[in-house]
């Protein structure tokens, strides 16, 4: 079998799939009893979704998030500084820095939760 088959995926992934596949059969109508939430779909999506992935990756998975989270990394240093600043910032200047630009993100988060309406 191809890396990718749908053969590949084992009986509790898709027993997983089949349940949230008959729960949104049923609940198909806004205002049914049974519908979940959009979040509970999304959530559950996300989940199964990540273990197909994380079945795919094998060995390499971990070696990718690595990779991902340097790249990440990277990005906001150049964001953060000009090139003539990061020459002349230090660690410390710069772990200080960016530890306040994710209290500003998760400040901003937590603004955008208080906010926005409750899911149907």
């Amino acid at each position: 079998m191809r890396a990718g088959d749908w053969g590949e995926i084992d009986r509790a992934d898709w027993e997983e799939l089949l349940a949230l596949t008959a729960l949104l059969g049923r609940a198909i109508e806004p205002g049914h009893p049974e519908r979940p939430a959009r979040l509970t779909v999304a959530l559950k999506a996300q989940e199964i979704a990540q273990r197909l992935f994380a079945a795919l990756a094998g060995e390499e998975r971990d070696l990718r998030q690595v990779i991902t989270t340097l790249r990440t990394a990277h990005a906001v240093a150049w964001d953060m500084y000009d090139a003539g600043q990061a020459e002349r910032v230090t660690v410390s200047a710069h772990m200080a820095r960016l530890r306040s630009t994710i209290d500003e993100f998760e400040a901003d988060l937590r603004r955008l939760l208080k906010d926005s309406p409750p899911a149907p």
